[in-house]
């Protein structure tokens, strides 16, 4: 069983717009000092304001509205999270929806422990990567890479341009930055795209092509040559900028299918279902990023509810008496009369009771972590080595707990674990 004390969130990215909301621009976009003093902020207005996290949505309930947004609930109402913010909000039930993938990277310095809840996901590719930049000038603003067959350095637009000349592949790299078997996070831009395929490329090995102007990140096992970059192949005709090389200290893609198959039928004929919960555990460095690719089904919006991330400590082994279950909030009326019963389906809490072995030499410790942890949002982990359940992994905050004494080895620590919506 672990405890997981989380970490504020710091967004570094996300594929989702900043300015959407139920997948719609908002009228009015980023909300600027400058045009509220100018009055364009009239009743109805709607902005997304990025001066505080999570970015949220008001509208003006004024006419020159010259308010800050938040600060006066008579001048702007609150609608809640951006697209971006809603997996990083304090509810699960909000929801980050965007069609078939997107991608959100957030800083993991310090920690060591993720969990994704309420998804709608088929797959999700995690990926760690260390803050440290392998390659010099990846802005391309000096000429500080090794350039092959078709490749010049463009000053006036901080670019490096390929113009298609070359015969083969061609690389734009720098050397010794890699080491055999290591995997690497290759990312870069490509822009004036004309013809051809460019990738990355890690120690000789090169990622996936790719043909269209963009944002590129690359996961690379390195061979043994030890330079990086990109390598164009002998049609690319284009420019790159933006380049950078980290080193990755685990990456993994996540197979989301939880179909239960129980005879034949249900083998052949039933539905697919996907696991709505996901943890994942991660080396800690003291500078980290970490990226999560969220996929589900073309046509079909991935969606993540909330993504918690901190530092996880393990207190003990989980019992066999230990109890699961949820906290139901759909209305059921049962009308005094005629006795006819109404129901109507509303949210419900994950909500159990465990019991837990720990060893006597941890007591104080773990009265430290919880004492800690109260009144707050937590992520407990009451799988232990060898399991892997969706049912014992809750966002919750900690209710009751008592420890019990048995011997002067071991103690027995009864504790609740109290979900949040």
């Amino acid at each position: 069983m672990k405890i997981v004390t989380l970490a504020d969130i710091s967004l570094i990215d996300s594929t989702i717009a900043a300015d959407l909301i139920d997948g719609s621009a908002t009228g009015e976009g980023l909300w600027t000092a400058a045009k509220a003093a100018a009055g364009d902020y009239d009743i109805g207005a709607e902005i997304y304001y990025a001066a505080v996290e999570p970015n949220r949505v008001y509208t003006s309930l004024v006419d020159d509205n010259a308010v800050v947004p938040g600060s006066d609930t008579t001048k702007w109402t609150n609608n809640g999270a951006t697209d971006r913010w809603l997996m990083f909000d304090e509810f699960m039930e909000t929801q980050s929806a965007y069609d078939e993938e997107f991608t959100v990277e957030i800083d993991a310095s310090a920690t060591n422990y993720v969990s994704l809840f309420r998804m709608v996901a088929k797959e999700v590719t995690l990926t760690l990567f260390t803050n440290a930049q392998l390659i010099a000038d990846g802005d391309c603003a000096a000429d500080s890479f090794d350039k092959g067959t078709g490749w010049t350095h463009d000053a006036a637009d901080d670019e490096y341009d390929c113009d298609g000349t070359q015969t083969a592949d061609s690389n734009l790299s720098q050397a010794t930055i890699t080491t055999t078997a290591i995997k690497y996070m290759i990312k870069f831009t490509v822009k004036n795209y004309s013809a051809g395929n460019i990738a990355g490329v890690a120690g000789g090995t090169s990622g996936t092509d790719v043909a269209a102007d963009g944002d590129y990140a690359q996961v690379i096992t390195a061979g043994a040559s030890g330079i990086a970059g990109v390598v164009a192949d002998l049609d690319f005709v284009g420019s790159v900028t933006d380049i950078s090389v980290q080193e990755v200290p685990k990456s993994e893609t996540i197979d989301l299918d939880g179909s239960f198959i129980f005879d034949w039928y249900s083998y052949l004929l039933a539905t697919q279902e996907y696991k709505e919960t996901l943890r994942w555990e991660f080396p800690r460095y003291t500078a980290s990023t970490l990226r999560a690719t969220i996929t589900y089904f073309s046509g079909s919006d991935a969606k993540v509810g909330i993504m918690p991330i901190g530092y996880g400590v393990e207190l003990g082994g989980t019992n066999f008496e230990s109890e699961v279950g949820f906290i139901d909030y759909s209305i059921k009326d049962t009308d005094s009369d005629f006795g006819y019963t109404y129901l109507n389906e509303g949210s419900y809490a994950d909500d159990g009771k465990f019991k837990v072995w720990i060893q006597n030499t941890r007591l104080d410790a773990v009265k430290r972590l919880l004492v800690a942890n109260r009144g707050k949002a937590t992520v407990l982990d009451f799988n232990n080595s060898k399991t892997d359940y969706e049912a014992l992994i809750y966002y919750c905050f900690i209710g009751q707990n008592r420890t019990s004494i048995h011997s002067n080895v071991q103690s027995r620590l009864t504790i609740e674990a109290i979900g949040l919506i």
